[in-house]
């Protein structure tokens, strides 16, 4: 009956959900103690404990992609009535279940409810997302005309079919790529700009967390070896907020 085909699925994806759970948070930790490794020379020993709050929000992160992911197919699979297997298009299709959707996406627009940047950032890659998608469909039409070969007649064929998949996985793959490609171009070309606004005198080596009864052989010791320095500063832990009472943001 359809209840037990419910139930079975749902236990099923508990289990699936649960084992994934306990073993992407192993191979997590794993990875994390890891990477200590090459890096225990830089990092403080004993590194703070990072509680367990990386787990649940892991977790929670998992489950709520989950519900959409695995939601909207099994939904219409749990709907398609016996007629529909055996003669296709016969049944009416329901949208109500894209609102699954709407699961994990509510929660981030409350989280960045405030960010301005993120909504851009975001409008851009939409945009830019129906664009490519236009021209990849517009491109395969057009290919369709000129085709010569049965093989790529048959696929250009298969393609123009479901225009909006394939429009949806033709932009998919091109943002994809695309985004790829600018992190490829710019990562060296941003920390060239940067170091072109730098002096040439700009100090490039800092020392910290020296006690007071440790600076002046410190201090001693780079003036014997020839080393420039600058003069020696307090520090302290901090945030600038304002300088002379007005906001840093405001500040150009």
């Amino acid at each position: 009956s359809r209840r037990w085909i419910e139930k079975w699925l749902l236990i099923q994806v508990a289990i699936l959900l649960v084992t994934a759970s306990i073993v992407g948070l192993i191979l997590g930790s794993g990875l994390e103690y890891l990477l200590r490794i090459p890096l225990k020379d830089l990092l403080p020993n004993p590194l703070p404990s990072y509680g367990v709050t990386p787990f649940i929000v892991a977790v929670v992160s998992a489950i709520l992609i989950t519900v959409p992911a695995l939601g909207i197919p099994l939904l219409g699979l749990i709907k398609t009535p016996a007629l529909e297997v055996l003669q296709q298009g016969t049944a009416q299709r329901s949208w109500k279940r894209l609102l699954l959707v709407l699961v994990p996406v509510l929660p981030l627009l409350a989280l960045y409810a405030n960010n301005t940047l993120v909504w851009i950032v975001l409008a851009g890659i939409a945009a830019l997302f129906v664009v490519l998608a236009g021209l990849s469909i517009a491109l395969t039409k057009l290919f369709s005309r000129f085709a010569t070969k049965p093989a790529m007649k048959l696929a250009l064929s298969r393609i123009n079919r479901t225009p909006i998949t394939s429009g949806l996985q033709f932009g998919a793959l091109s943002l994809s790529l695309m985004l790829l490609s600018i992190i490829w171009l710019v990562r060296s070309d941003i920390l060239a700009a940067w170091e072109r606004t730098l002096p040439a005198d700009a100090p490039n080596v800092f020392a910290l967390n020296i006690a007071d009864y440790e600076l002046a052989n410190y201090l001693e010791t780079l003036d014997k070896n020839g080393v420039t320095r600058s003069q020696a500063f307090p520090i302290i832990r901090g945030r600038l907020t304002e300088i002379n009472g007005q906001n840093v943001k405001d500040v150009e």
